[in-house]
């Protein structure tokens, strides 16, 4: 569990002690509704917050605002009536946060177990050269070519067994961790199911993606996808994949971070089309050199260093949402003549001693300097 679901689950915790303990507390009038509002504002502040900003962002009617209208209504219905029952509208707020929870929770899982799935693949195959072992990207292994699995060692390719038997870990093609016994003359072949609904996105260096649906690609690809992709998209000559995004319903934002301190928040539904497209021009602005490329199925927070040695924290919610594929986006960073955006990774990657230093509470904003114990977080730039 993250710092952030402990956080929230402390807080349910304690709204539910404070319900209980109110239950039994002799109080009315105005000592009451300062202790229910006390219970309400522990439970739901962090709601209050989202709401206003949308509300600032021209996001009015999301999830936020809806619950706390309704909360805020039983609020000033039960000061209306001088009923004194706060209860309700604390525990509306209450079984929702431990909703949002198990929500975040199961979501952080799947993504763990994604993950791992990426992770599978080996980095390397086995090649016998005079009578040595030598070690190959598999994309590099010619088709005919002879492989050598040691122990402990995963699958990397697909072939057949020329010689020896063995319980082998295929999970880098088949994805189940569970061994295999295979014998002489056995195929080890990579399998994948998939939904005909469902359809990669490819975007490329050239400001083009490339949409396929997943059924439609051969199997037994995974450990060549670098040879086998380009010309199966029919992608230009010298044109190179920055990053592939699995859809089913076009849900989502895609983000574009240029290194001058722009972003342009685009929703992926703007990728969709009636004529079953494979190939869209203008995917994205060209007019600034392209940083960081990112999907997020939802709004989170991120944490963008800039070459300036400086790092700000952003909620994408914070990014007004554009159609337009191409177009430039709007200021997020503030940058001096010749700085650059350096990375941008999520938030929650980073253990930052004190995170509050690097939040910004409106964009464009030039961030904190990193302090020296926060400048071991490393990020990655695509």
């Amino acid at each position: 569990m993250k710092k952030k679901q402990k956080i929230t689950l402390y807080r349910i915790i304690i709204t539910a002690v404070m319900l209980v303990v109110l239950q039994f507390l002799p109080i009315t009038g105005i000592p009451r509704l300062i202790a229910y509002l006390a219970a309400y504002l522990v439970i739901g502040y962090d709601i209050l917050r989202k709401a206003g900003k949308g509300i600032l962002n021209g996001r009015a009617f999301d999830e936020n605002f809806l619950m706390a209208l309704a909360t805020l209504g039983a609020f000033f219905l039960a000061i209306w009536t001088k009923s004194g029952d706060y209860l309700e509208g604390i525990a509306v707020m209450l079984f929702y946060q431990i909703g949002e929870l198990f929500q975040s929770y199961a979501v952080g899982k799947s993504r763990k177990n994604i993950s791992a799935l990426m992770d599978i693949r080996p980095d390397y195959a086995n090649i016998e050269k005079d009578g040595k072992l030598e070690q190959v990207d598999p994309d590099e292994v010619a088709v005919g070519s002879i492989i050598v699995v040691q122990p402990g060692e995963k699958v990397p390719l697909d072939g057949v067994v020329e010689s020896g038997n063995a319980s082998l870990n295929t999970s880098a093609l088949t994805g189940e961790s569970l061994p295999r016994d295979v014998k002489e003359g056995d195929e080890i072949i990579h399998q994948v199911e998939t939904r005909n609904n469902v359809e990669a996105l490819f975007f490329t260096d050239k400001q083009q993606v490339y949409k396929v649906r997943l059924s439609e690609l051969e199997d037994g690809k995974v450990a060549q996808m670098g040879i086998y992709l380009p010309g199966r998209l029919g992608m230009e000559e010298g044109e190179n994949i920055l990053a592939m995004v699995i859809t089913g319903d076009y849900s989502g934002y895609v983000l574009f971070f240029f290194a001058g301190g722009k972003c342009a928040k685009i929703p992926l539904a703007s990728y969709a089309t009636k004529q079953n497209r494979r190939k869209l021009l203008k995917a994205y602005s060209d007019k600034e050199p392209l940083a960081k490329l990112l999907f997020l199925p939802e709004d989170t927070e991120l944490a963008i260093r800039t070459s300036a040695g400086r790092m700000l924290l952003v909620n994408t919610a914070q990014i007004a949402a554009k159609t337009t594929r191409d177009s430039q986006g709007v200021a997020v960073v503030t940058l001096k003549k010749n700085q650059t955006i350096a990375s941008v990774v999520p938030a929650e990657t980073l253990e930052l001693a004190n995170p509050h230093r690097y939040r910004v509470r409106s964009l464009p904003a030039t961030g904190a300097l990193i302090r020296a114990e926060d400048e071991g977080e490393q990020m990655s730039l695509l």
